[in-house]
């Protein structure tokens, strides 16, 4: 018998995020072992400038872009 795993949710604080990428560059730097934010899993648009939207998966098991967020715009609810 499979037991799934509880899906861990990362929730963002839009006015938080300042648009910096960073967590998009913890992504990819954990990911792809370098620097590429084209191939980060999570992704930061900008819909107007000063107003950033991350867009979030939920599949790291230890969550590089919320440690890596200075403005502590991303958390987990476990």
């Amino acid at each position: 018998m499979n037991e799934e795993k509880a899906k861990i949710w990362i929730f963002r604080d839009y006015e938080r995020c300042s648009g910096c990428r960073r967590c998009e560059i913890a992504c990819s730097l954990k990911h792809e072992g370098r620097i590429w934010p084209e191939a980060s899993r999570v992704r930061v648009f900008m819909l107007i400038p000063g107003l950033e939207i991350p867009h979030l998966c939920t599949q790291c098991p230890d969550y590089p872009c919320i440690s890596a967020c200075l403005f502590k715009a991303l958390t987990i609810d476990e």
